[in-house]
């Protein structure tokens, strides 16, 4: 769960609490490495996990002012290693402006062009009665249009076989209509 604490002050030791190194060397037991990591910041972020599984695949998620800098200043020595994320609901929430929402994911694509787009997509869908909104067709062609390949639905959408079967269609759809466009 996201909390907002504004002050600069505060400082989180270790990225990793007792449990989430449990979980992580359980995965490892498994064969499993790959891994989420939000609200990645700076670089050690990235160096913990890798220092508890050298195998890791990591998608780190950006959601904040300090993600963004990670992306500026450090994320070039991770590139092919790590995949970003745009995870646009806690990034639109903790930007200064809400207009700066659309520079950073441009600033992440540019970043990796393997990037992933998320947060809330076609989440209309998740009510099977509903078509999907007007802004969430043109929120996923403006994805398509940055440069985005990869996209991520939410839980709600993803719950119901029909809801995502329906989401898939319109990202096919969309994605046949920017390539006719181009």
């Amino acid at each position: 769960m996201s909390v907002n604490i504004l002050s600069p002050s505060l400082e989180i030791d270790g990225f990793f609490t007792d449990k989430d190194k449990r979980y992580i060397e359980e995965a490892k037991k498994l064969g499993m490495h790959n891994f989420m990591l939000s609200f990645v910041e700076k670089e050690s972020d990235i160096t913990d996990l890798l220092n508890l599984d050298k195998d890791a695949k990591i998608i780190a998620k950006i959601e904040s002012k300090k993600g963004l800098d990670f992306v500026d200043n450090v994320y070039s020595k991770y590139r092919g290693e790590v995949d970003l994320m745009a995870a646009r609901g806690d990034l639109y929430t903790e930007l200064d402006r809400p207009d700066e929402i659309i520079g950073a994911c441009k600033k992440i694509i540019k970043a990796d062009s393997n990037a992933i787009y998320a947060s809330r997509m076609l989440e209309s869908l998740s009510n099977l009665d509903e078509i999907p909104r007007c802004s969430e067709l043109f929120d996923v062609y403006s994805g398509l249009l940055m440069g985005y390949k990869r996209f991520l639905l939410g839980d709600d959408v993803c719950s119901k076989k029909a809801s995502t079967n329906a989401a898939l269609n319109i990202f096919r759809e969309l994605k046949e209509e920017y390539i006719r466009g181009k």
